[in-house]
């Protein structure tokens, strides 16, 4: 009988917990979603917005993998929802950044209290321990994931 070598059992072991948690994830994100008057790409870009404090059109097309267009029109949207604002870029007056509207910002961060109340219900029936091993768990793939996504960025700019 032939055995997969390691290296193989290891990446079909990955397979089947990666893709049903990605549609776990993706079902969470839709109910966080819910608690917002955005659509997912909205809610995206303004919680880019929101962590980066003002982007340009520019950074947020690079950030979301997204083409010059689509990120116009969301911003666009965005806008006429009041939700996002431009201004200026102090620095280099031919770029415009976008803000969130204070209203918007309001909304997020009442949001964001949510969405831990969300977080507290999946940690609660967890022992210590093993809220450990997961929050170690997470941090270590969004740690090989962002390695990840800055080689898979730099070998397309070559």
């Amino acid at each position: 009988m032939h055995m997969k070598n390691p290296k193989s059992r290891n990446v079909s072991r990955l397979s089947r917990a990666f893709i049903p948690m990605m549609h776990i994830f993706h079902n969470l994100a839709g109910e966080v979603v819910k608690l917002t008057d955005f659509s997912l790409a909205q809610y995206r870009v303004i919680m880019l917005v929101y962590r980066h404090g003002s982007m340009s059109i520019n950074d947020l097309k690079q950030a979301l993998n997204i083409a010059q267009s689509t990120a116009s029109e969301m911003i666009d949207r965005l806008i006429q929802q009041r939700a996002l604002k431009k201004q200026i870029n102090p620095n280099d007056r031919r770029i415009t950044l976008f803000t969130l509207t204070p209203a918007s910002r309001r909304k997020i961060e009442q949001h964001l209290s949510s969405i831990r109340n969300i977080y507290h219900k999946i940690l609660t029936p967890l022992s210590a321990q093993e809220q450990k091993k997961l929050l170690e768990a997470f941090e270590t793939i969004l740690s090989l994931l962002q390695k990840e996504t800055q080689v898979t960025k730099s070998n397309q700019k070559k």
